[in-house]
């Protein structure tokens, strides 16, 4: 320290700045996020659903097969079965998404917001808000065009790259996930 004119000390002072690293991503709960979500959901998440389509052709086929060697009751009976299975996914995708587009179309904002650091998530939505700690995310999926976070018990936050202020942001959700601080 050092007098300065007028019996006023000056002072050094030294300041250790610590970095702090944050993304934020922001995107509308809109239709094609909706089915964006599914998408990305059924490709890199489901377990049995994502073979539904491919199942119930296959058992069309064998009803096929089964028309020159069975009863045509019965090639018909399994062709109906892979019917049934083929109409049931694309009703569930519909439904899946129609609920949550329904659900939103009261706000007159659907905008999320949704920052990370260190400490974990942050989210800021038309109803809610909140903050997801690190060791709540069970597992990070990244796919082609966002990331799949789990949480919880099987639910799933879908974050799409278009939203994303930097695309380290991926990196840094699987660094943070994986415990590699």
């Amino acid at each position: 320290c050092a007098a300065a004119p007028g019996g006023l000390r000056q002072v050094r002072v030294s300041l250790v700045v610590r970095c702090h690293v944050e993304y934020r991503a922001e995107f509308e709960l809109s239709r094609s996020y909706f089915e964006e979500s599914f998408e990305q959901w059924l490709r890199h998440r489901s377990k049995y659903r994502r073979w539904q389509v491919q199942t119930s052709v296959l058992v069309m086929v064998i009803a096929g097969a089964l028309v020159a060697r069975g009863p045509a009751w019965l090639s018909i009976a399994v062709f109906m079965v892979g019917i049934v299975e083929l109409v049931e996914f694309f009703f569930y995708r519909h439904r899946w998404i129609s609920q949550r587009v329904a659900a939103r179309a009261g706000n007159a904002h659907n905008k999320i917001e949704v920052s990370i650091g260190e400490s974990g998530m942050f989210q800021k939505g038309p109803t809610s808000e909140g903050q997801i700690s690190w060791e709540a995310v069970k597992a990070v999926f990244p796919t082609n065009k966002g990331v799949l976070l789990s949480i919880g018990d099987g639910m799933s936050v879908y974050i799409p790259n278009a939203s994303m202020n930097d695309l380290r942001f991926r990196d840094f959700v699987i660094k943070m996930v994986a415990g590699d601080t």
